[in-house]
């Protein structure tokens, strides 16, 4: 839904630019939000959220990275299912996988598994027309 990879590279499609906008306005929205290394694939997406506390500008306000990730699915589906005209529909599952990022190190190997990711999707276990 999100595009295709061809050639090792990814064609995004409409949805998948829907959603590329939607996750860079996260960083425009909330100022203690750091975007890291990202790629959208055809039937998920792959992305670094640095929260940096010292970027808050109400002392009182909490970094919950789960209402920041429903931010992003709530207004990718508003628009995506708009543009499909298809209200009401789920597009995404309601949980999300993090994984705490510890030191620079990780970070560099974290972000070249992101960035090659397309690469690699022939062998993708959720890509449907992967060879099992």
């Amino acid at each position: 839904m999100l595009g295709e990879i061809d050639n090792e590279k990814l064609a995004l499609s409409v949805a998948g630019e829907i959603c590329d906008r939607w996750w860079n306005w996260l960083s425009e929205q909330h100022t203690y939000v750091e975007l890291g290394e990202f790629v959208i694939m055809p039937n998920h997406l792959h992305g670094i959220i640095r929260l940096d506390s010292k970027n808050v500008l109400d002392e009182t306000v909490q970094l919950p990275l789960g209402r920041i990730i429903s931010a992003f699915k709530a207004k990718s589906t508003v628009e995506i299912n708009k543009f499909q005209n298809t209200p009401g529909t789920k597009l995404w599952q309601d949980e999300f996988h993090d994984r705490i990022i510890r030191n620079e190190e990780e970070r560099k190997r974290i972000a070249e598994y992101i960035r090659l990711n397309p690469i690699h999707w022939s062998e993708d276990s959720e890509n449907p027309n992967s060879e099992m």
